[in-house]
């Protein structure tokens, strides 16, 4: 006689306290269903005077009742159960938010640091790529084209600067989340694509070749070689009455003047709603007046107006706006510079 394998009985899934709740309700509402039939024969009963009925249908009507008072207990309790599986869902969930959030917080410092230490190496680089070029443009006669060609000018290494954060972080379809700040695209109106823009490694690397081809043409600004001072040896002669020196037949010595240009431009600031204004003098520094030089004009020209407004925006008062057209030339102080 073979041996009967027994079925598994399956243990039915545990209700949740929102299905118990729901059904506790749908009791209570069939209790007061079933109470109000109760009380319905209740009445019949009374106007027929049958008391056996009566009797029964007030049995019945108090013991459906008991059954609401118990189904209503059932009810708060269950909604209070609810009420604390809710509140442990939602801490529970905000603690996982919580610890989330704290993460990717570290992760952004984390990124963060990384990314200082990289501008920190990386401003370090281009102090010395514009000391550089501040070094081969002395060094040679050249002209504006010349400058722009060879990226020595500060304006022409911004604008491939520019172009170089615009490749690596710009997007294909125009303005992406992820570009870095400073990114312009160099020919916004015929191709945005940033995969079309040539490494900035490899135009500073063919401007340096074109560079030296423009120096081996011609001659270099060589500066003049210090000369040797030559040492003659000195006799030592005997000690004599020493006499008044007569300085009547030297010859006076030019002063030498080591005044130099003052370039300088005045801003003038106002604040939006009211009369008040604040005019500042921009007074150009070596580098300003060598960037100026650009356009063969000078700091007094539309390259070195250009500059002026661009110092001039940095230094604009809190609750104040500038006024570019009011930018002017600060000719006197040009003129007693000179000793006009």
């Amino acid at each position: 006689m073979g041996l009967t394998k027994r079925k598994s009985i399956e243990q039915p899934a545990e209700k949740s306290t929102q299905d118990r709740l729901t059904a506790a309700r749908a009791e209570i509402a069939d209790l007061d269903a079933r109470i109000t039939a109760a009380e319905q024969e209740h009445d019949l009963a009374l106007i027929d005077d049958d008391t056996a009925a009566v009797n029964r249908a007030e049995t019945a009507a108090a013991a459906l009742k008991n059954d609401r008072v118990r189904a209503r207990r059932r009810v708060v309790l269950l909604e209070e159960k609810l009420a604390a599986e809710q509140r442990a869902e939602q801490e529970r969930v905000q603690a996982e938010l919580l610890a989330h959030a704290t993460a990717k917080l570290d992760e952004r410092d984390a990124g963060v640091a990384e990314m200082c230490d990289g501008l920190d190496r990386t401003f370090a680089a281009y102090r010395k790529v514009l000391t550089a070029n501040a070094a081969v443009s002395a060094a040679y006669p050249w002209d504006h084209g010349d400058v722009l060609a060879a990226i020595l000018g500060r304006g022409a290494f911004f604008d491939a600067l520019a172009g170089e954060i615009y490749r690596q972080t710009g997007s294909e379809m125009g303005k992406g989340s992820f570009e870095f700040p400073g990114g312009q695209c160099p020919t916004p109106f015929s191709n945005r694509r940033p995969s079309s823009i040539k490494p900035l490694i490899e135009q500073i690397r063919a401007a340096s070749d074109y560079a030296l081809r423009r120096m081996q043409e011609s001659q270099m600004r060589l500066l003049p070689l210090p000369q040797p001072q030559t040492v003659h040896p000195q006799s030592i002669a005997p000690a004599s009455p020493q006499e008044a020196p007569d300085d009547s037949h030297k010859a006076v010595e030019p002063a030498v003047d080591n005044r130099s240009p003052e370039f300088a431009w005045f801003a003038t600031y106002i604040k939006p709603g009211s009369s008040d204004q604040v005019t500042e003098r921009i007074v150009f520094g070596i580098d300003q007046i060598r960037d100026s030089e650009q356009d063969g004009v000078g700091p007094g020209g539309k390259l070195g107006r250009s500059i002026a407004l661009r110092l001039a925006e940095q230094r604009i008062p809190e609750g104040y706006v500038i006024q570019p057209e009011s930018l002017a030339f600060d000719l006197a102080a040009l003129t007693r510079s000179i000793g006009g």
